[in-house]
């Protein structure tokens, strides 16, 4: 900086430029003089007593971190508010006091051309990059979510309803990011402008109206932008991009992709892969590439062609059995999750049960559609996985008694084991409480047929209640959920990946190559091995194939045959006393190999002794439509 513009006269001397930044800063960071809006509402949820003797016990050694220093401000926020926001959720005195201290006893100085100006106390804003700043905005925050509910409460500001059960939405909030959702209206929009107002008047926060977007569906592209327009935004249009994920764009085409692909790319460019040797080359794939579209993928279902451009870049792992194990995850998300926004919303587009285990939605092109679909791909690669999730009965509000697996010692829902009484129901989404009632010897149905019981009907009906009998439903907590295929019951993306890799080692049809490396092997040899299956050595074949001069492409051994990986490895005759040699040593009772993939299966064979174990790669397949 060689100086700065004071008053219009432009000023070049160090430390009236050094001045001028801390005064300036100063400035910014002093408390607004004038009287500050007073905002106070009941909606606000609440402390308890046991939560506040948490918050103010006697911290143990190991909870005392240090924090770390500061460089930017959340400049706008004004403690005063803070703090009355605090009150209203009951925060303790105590509590309040300890971070008015935390924050009062910051100070600041500005760094002009390497040499810091003075100190100044700070009485407004949080600290950037203090670990208890982004909790403390959230408090602050909250504020402006209980104008928002108050307003449509109260019918000063319309949302929108979603679903059969009328969902109401008015808004998303993710720290400083909102979407605010309501009706087309200029009435509407202006009461939403008046709120956003009042909330920047209490606490002193500001919406960044040129970084704002209004967007709308089914109206005018022309009135969205004369609204847009009156209130100094812009106007959008569909598909955009929201905390990094696109809205309104169809994820089933390829070119919707090209941002994860071209990523993929960016990656690749930099390395220099001939100063690297292929163990450094598969640690940056695996850290990396990896990592890159897993983002998406634990929402978006990708398209084959789309996977396998990212494999065939990747080259090593199979991506469609991740990009199934994360969308599966939502599966165990919403049986655990019933009184979250996003679970009432699927519920109510969807049914009751999500639509997971209703037919109804497998035409529909929805992103839930293919969050219900990667259930059955799964099991069809041979874990149960749409079964696995089973319920402990408590009050019955959250089982569905037909779709959920809730009967003790049972692996099937009802709606399996019953399938005649399941179509007579006229009710088949009712839940466990809805289609039962507590009696002294257990539960007892509470039918709604469609038709009358007949025939072998009458015997389904019989086991059915004999069944239900040995149930109870007499607590009012909630119903507990479990994962079967866990130890633990938790539901983790890394152990249905390890389960569907388990059963995928023995598959015949290979469209997908899901490749098992052993930790007690060293990595050079693993990846020898991979390199091995895929013909990827530099024999004398390949190197011709590749356009390398070469003198002769015959066996340098035996100089029988040309020099091709069967050969080289199993056929060549100065290999063949090896194997018999490994074949006595192992106890093999097979006979010598004969071609590379009856070599790769005799290696595949597990000697234990102790805990010795020795194996080598070991490889399966994936079909999944």
């Amino acid at each position: 900086m060689t100086g700065i513009n004071i008053n219009d006269d432009w000023e070049s001397d160090p430390e009236k430029i050094k001045e001028a930044g801390f005064e300036s800063f100063s400035n910014r960071f002093k408390k607004t003089e004038g009287c500050r809006t007073k905002y106070w509402s009941s909606s606000f949820t609440k402390l308890s007593e046991d939560d506040n003797n948490s918050l103010c016990c006697t911290f143990e050694k190991e909870e005392i971190k240090q924090a770390v220093d500061f460089k930017k401000a959340f400049d706008c926020v004004c403690w005063d508010f803070l703090n009355d926001v605090m009150d209203l959720m009951n925060f303790s005195p105590k509590w309040r006091k300890w971070i008015f201290g935390c924050l009062s006893s910051g100070r600041s100085s500005v760094l002009i051309r390497g040499s810091p100006t003075k100190e100044f106390s700070l009485e407004k804003g949080l600290r950037q990059g203090d670990p208890l700043s982004p909790f403390l905005f959230l408090i602050v925050c909250e504020a402006l979510s209980v104008m928002l509910n108050d307003a449509t409460r109260l019918g000063f500001y319309m949302g929108v309803s979603v679903g059969k059960d009328a969902v109401h939405l008015s808004h998303l909030q993710i720290a400083d990011d909102v979407l605010f959702f309501g009706d087309w209206s200029r009435g509407n929009i202006a009461n939403l402008m008046d709120i956003i107002s009042w909330f920047g008047m209490a606490s002193e926060l500001r919406i960044n109206w040129s970084k704002s977007n209004f967007f709308s569906l089914g109206i005018p592209q022309s009135a969205i932008s004369d609204v847009a327009h009156a209130y100094n935004c812009s106007a959008g249009t569909l598909p955009f991009v929201y905390l990094g994920l696109p809205v309104g764009r169809n994820m089933n085409k390829i070119s919707s992709w090209d941002v994860i692909i071209n990523k993929f790319m960016g990656k690749l460019i930099p390395w220099k892969a001939k100063l690297l040797s292929i163990g450094g080359r598969l640690t940056l794939i695996k850290s990396v590439l990896t990592n890159i579209p897993l983002y998406f993928m634990s929402l978006f279902r990708a398209p084959t062609n789309v996977i396998n451009k990212l494999e065939a870049i990747r080259s090593i792992g199979s991506l469609k059995v991740k990009n199934l194990n994360l969308l599966a995850k939502w599966w165990w998300h919403l049986k655990r999750e019933k009184d979250v926004l996003w679970a009432k919303i699927i519920k109510s587009i969807y049914g009751s049960n999500g639509g997971l285990s209703d037919n109804s939605i497998a035409c529909s092109s929805s992103i839930w559609n293919s969050v219900v679909k990667s259930g059955s791909v799964i099991d069809k690669a041979g874990v149960p996985f749409t079964t696995s999730i089973i319920c402990k009965l408590e009050n019955g509000q959250n089982t569905m008694f037909w779709h959920d697996v809730w009967i003790p010692d049972s692996l099937q829902p009802l709606k399996d084991l019953f399938p005649r009484l399941y179509a007579l129901d006229s009710d088949r989404g009712v839940s466990v409480a809805n289609r039962t009632v507590n009696a002294t010897d257990g539960l007892k149905g509470n039918w709604n047929w469609r038709n009358n019981i007949r025939g072998r009907t009458h015997d389904e009906l019989a086991n059915l209640d004999d069944i239900l009998a040995l149930c109870s439903s007499t607590s009012t907590n909630d119903d507990c959920w479990s994962w079967r295929l866990s130890s633990k019951g938790i539901f983790k993306v890394h152990i249905l990946s390890a389960l569907i890799d388990n059963e995928l080692m023995g598959c015949d049809s290979r469209p997908i190559i899901v490749y098992s490396w052993p930790t007690c092997i060293p990595q050079k040899i693993n990846i020898f091995a991979w390199r091995l299956l895929h013909n990827a050595l530099a024999t004398r074949t390949n190197l011709e194939k590749r356009g390398v001069t070469i003198t002769s492409s015959q066996c340098p051994f035996c100089d029988g045959n040309q020099e091709v990986i069967d050969h080289i490895f199993v056929d060549c005759k100065f290999i063949v006393p090896l194997w018999r040699n490994v074949i006595s040593w192992w106890q093999i009772k097979d006979s010598i190999p004969n071609g590379l993939n009856n070599a790769m299966s005799v290696a595949s064979y597990r000697f234990d002794s102790g805990n010795a174990s020795i194996f080598f790669l070991r490889q399966g397949s994936f079909s999944c439509g």
